[in-house]
């Protein structure tokens, strides 16, 4: 072992005949620095100094044995140096030894410095441990090769040329045959070496270790065969090893991540205490309500891992409190948001408690929720600040006088579609006549009403029984747009669970802005009261839903032989008045003459089908009428299903914990409008064309006559 001596720096000395002049420009001794040649450690014995080190981690003995040339001496010594690198390695839970003719500072290295292996100048985190190395992307693409790369190098640099060889089949023969065994030697060659995938899920190695496994198998010759297992078994071995590392690695990630992890949370602690002692203190159990948890813990000035100095804290402190006031903005916005749900879910009990004291509470039309909650008289309790104690005693004068208040909630609503009609008498709104248009369906023709996402929006007459569950009535038009704006662009104020729908909408009040009178549509509806038999100025949509009559449009029977795929068919489609007005005013708006000529009244007894000479009915719908729920006694949305049988019972099932087997009519729901479902009829399809081509020809024809596409 060399002997670790001490240098000092010698005083420069003046002779005595030197001039003062020259006296100052002598240098001083420099000051010695820390760790430096002349340090304490290194005047201590050496069996001492190795037992410290053989007390070290691998990384300590890396920084140890560059802090100078006696040091490293003693460490990279052949004698001492690896049993000191060896054992400072086993101080680690686990860490596997080196593989193969790698010395213990190298496997060192390679394990905790962070530099490419081929440039030492880049950092490279990940260790790809089948190369034994941690390798960049530009020494990767420069040091590794495919084998695909090497059949194409081989191919093109080969100089037996084939097209000369075309005229004679054998030399064809020799040259397959050639191919064939260089391309099964080197992947024999290729297979034998570690790999890896590359970003095209290539396996891809080495090239040194390419050209040593080449260099063996040339070399080897004949005796490949007995050389070949035993490469193989050295391969499988290495295999073994590389997962090892790969565990092992894995586990120091995650013992550092929770390190880090750690020192994070002792950092965000600190600060905490620091906004606490300011008053902000409140605001930390509701981060994740107002969705500021992520921004806290990725604060820039937050997320470090250094301990928090009054220095640091400091510097900080400007930052952070304006952070924390806009939290504390954003928690008293949450706080009176939840109040305001909480007084609002007061009102919709006490609602419901009071619509069921009614002779009738089914009898529409009644105020929603919404129309209750969006009153003066509500609003001015709901929306008083959070600290103020709302509780039932504070709407009782308001609900005493609920009658009174209903009553002019449906004076107003009314006189509103009274005026849209443009009639004098408020008591011709309910008249079967009165039909009315949404703005909104006829505007955005292509936007998709009901449940089903792949029906397109079809523009049906509405009365007042549907208005009021019509989703363009009870949304404004702007909430289609605000929907998604609200999940794009997120909010921390929470849906109102009174109000919310589905998809992020909201049930407003009822408004009439959207109600559209079309002269053609009270022609056509005329006609059609007309044909069925009943007076125009008195019949209501009750008594047309009550008849047992369907309708045929004759100018659109398809009795042609250009139906679809060239079908020589003839077809034919009964619909009840509902489905026929919509039909007329899709189809013969423009000609309303046609309609009233061609219009085909078809009387049927309950339970039983229409007959058709020479057609054979295929497919028949029943009457879908309008539930209402008892549970909420309110007309539920379009959205929320109360369209059909099914959706009802899906509605009780989902919204009020009702299993589907235990909802029953009359218990938990109710018709709300529509004849019931068992006696009257919707549609009816009449066709002679055979069963399989039953489905083509029915699509077909509900779109030739306007009406939604799926049968």
């Amino acid at each position: 072992m060399p002997e670790l001596r001490s240098k000092r720096r010698k005083l420069t000395t003046v002779p005595d005949n030197a001039s003062s002049e020259k006296t100052t420009t002598l240098k001083r001794p420099g000051k010695r620095a820390r760790g430096s040649k002349g340090s304490a450690f290194q005047d201590l014995p050496y069996d001492i100094i190795l037992e410290i080190a053989m007390q070290c981690h691998p990384l300590d003995l890396i920084h140890l044995a560059r802090v100078s040339k006696d040091l490293r001496a003693v460490l990279l010594t052949k004698s001492s140096g690896n049993r000191v690198w060896a054992t400072a390695r086993q101080n680690l839970f686990d860490m596997p030894a080196p593989w193969g003719e790698i010395s213990e500072p190298a496997w060192a290295g390679l394990c905790f410095i962070r530099l490419c292996t081929f440039c030492a100048s880049k950092i490279v985190h990940n260790i790809t441990f089948e190369f034994c190395a941690r390798i960049c992307p530009e020494c990767f693409q420069k040091h590794t090769v495919s084998l695909d790369t090497i059949l194409d190098r081989v191919q093109e640099s080969d100089p037996f040329d084939e097209m000369d060889l075309f005229y004679d089949i054998n030399d064809l023969e020799m040259v397959e045959e050639k191919w064939d065994n260089e391309i099964n030697r080197l992947s024999q060659i290729f297979h034998m070496i570690p790999q890896v995938y590359n970003k095209r899920h290539y396996p891809t190695a080495l090239v040194s270790d390419y050209e040593r496994m080449a260099a063996l198998f040339e070399k080897s010759g004949d005796n490949w065969k007995d050389v070949r297992p035993e490469k193989d078994k050295e391969l499988r071995a290495f295999e073994e090893h590389v997962i090892a590392c790969q565990k092992w690695k894995d586990r120091c990630d995650e013992e550092r991540r929770k390190e880090l992890e750690s020192k994070k949370s002792s950092r965000r602690t600190q600060v905490q205490e620091k906004l606490t002692t300011l008053g902000f203190g409140e605001i930390f159990d509701y981060l994740s309500e107002i969705e500021m948890r992520e921004e806290w813990e990725g604060h820039k000035l937050i997320k470090g891992t250094s301990k928090l100095t009054q220095a640091a804290w400091d510097k900080m402190k400007v930052d952070i409190i304006e952070f924390a006031s806009n939290a504390q903005k954003r928690l008293e916005a949450y706080k009176q948001a939840v109040s305001i749900h909480n007084r609002q879910a007061i009102v919709r009990d006490m609602l419901a408690a009071w619509k069921r004291t009614l002779p009738n509470p089914l009898d529409p039309p009644l105020p929603s929720i919404a129309d209750i909650l969006a009153l003066k008289e509500v609003t001015t309790i709901t929306e008083q600040p959070y600290e103020v104690a709302v509780t039932r005693e504070d709407f009782t004068d308001l609900f005493d006088s609920m009658a009174d208040i209903a009553d002019d909630w449906r004076t107003k609503v009314v006189n509103l579609w009274a005026n849209e009609l443009g009639l004098e008498d408020a008591g011709g709104v309910f008249l079967a006549r009165n039909a009315m248009l949404c703005r909104c369906c006829v505007t955005h023709t292509e936007r998709w009403h009901g449940i089903d996402g792949n029906t397109n929006m079809e523009i049906r007459p509405l009365w007042p029984s549907e208005a009021f569950s019509h989703r363009c009535f009870v949304h404004t038009s702007d909430d289609f747009i605000a929907a998604f704006r609200r999940l794009r662009h997120r909010t921390f104020i929470p849906s109102s669970p009174v109000l919310s729908i589905e998809q992020g909408l909201e049930r407003h009040s009822f408004s009439s802005h959207q109600l559209l009178f079309n002269p053609t549509l009270r022609i056509l509806t005329d006609i059609v009261i007309k044909t069925a038999g009943l007076n125009k100025d008195t019949a209501t949509t009750d008594d047309m839903d009550a008849l047992c009559m369907l309708f045929e449009c004759s100018s659109c029977a398809q009795n042609q032989s250009t139906g679809p795929l060239e079908l020589d068919c003839r077809v034919r489609l009964l619909m009840n008045w509902r489905d026929w007005l919509a039909h007329a005013f899709a189809s013969h708006d423009d000609d309303v003459l046609c309609a009233a000529q061609n219009i085909v009244g078809h009387q049927y007894d309950a339970g039983s089908e229409p007959v058709l000479d020479g057609y054979t009915s295929r497919k028949t719908k029943n009457h879908v009428p309008m539930y209402r729920c008892l549970h909420c006694l309110d007309m539920p949305d379009e959205m929320l299903r109360g369209r059909s049988h099914a959706d009802i019972v899906s509605h009780c099932s989902n919204m009020h914990n009702i299993q589907t087997a235990n909802v029953a009519e009359g218990t938990d729901y109710v018709r709300a409008y529509g004849s019931p479902a068992e006696a009257r009829l919707r549609q009816v399809f009449y066709t002679d064309v055979p069963t399989t081509m039953l489905s083509i020809v029915m699509m077909w024809t509900r779109r030739s006559h306007g009406l939604d596409p799926v049968a």
